[in-house]
């Protein structure tokens, strides 16, 4: 893993694929701004919601991987 991403993001979703832009720069440096703007001006960068959307992803992709079917990402709330 590098400080400076390489390569392309692409969101697929039922209207195809669009390739998503990137500013290519250094993700240290981004995670210490938002860290920062966070901690004196009270803007997190992800809210709680935000959380429980990854873990409720990575726990589907799991199942995904472990059945072969298609799982629907459901998040209780």
């Amino acid at each position: 893993m590098t400080q400076r991403p390489v390569g392309t993001v692409v969101l697929r979703n039922g209207d195809g694929e669009h390739q998503l832009p990137t500013d290519g720069g250094n993700l240290y440096e981004g995670v210490i701004k938002a860290f920062h703007s966070a901690m004196n001006e009270g803007s997190p960068s992800a809210a709680a919601e935000d959380g429980i959307w990854s873990l409720a992803t990575a726990l589907a992709v799991k199942k995904a991987v472990a059945t072969g079917a298609a799982i629907k990402v459901e998040t209780g709330l």
